[in-house]
């Protein structure tokens, strides 16, 4: 099975309210060092289909 957006942009592909979203938890309820925004940890830049 693959995600549509995987089908229609390439493998590896995150939509980024995903991103966005999972971030927000880590900074949240993880002890982190800093707090980190999502495009500071993660791009769709390289993926190719």
């Amino acid at each position: 099975f693959l995600p549509l957006e995987s089908v229609n942009v390439g493998l590896g592909y995150m939509k980024p309210e995903i991103t966005e979203k999972t971030v927000k938890v880590v900074n949240e309820y993880f002890d982190v060092a800093r707090k980190v925004s999502a495009k500071e940890v993660f791009t769709n830049q390289f993926i190719k289909r």
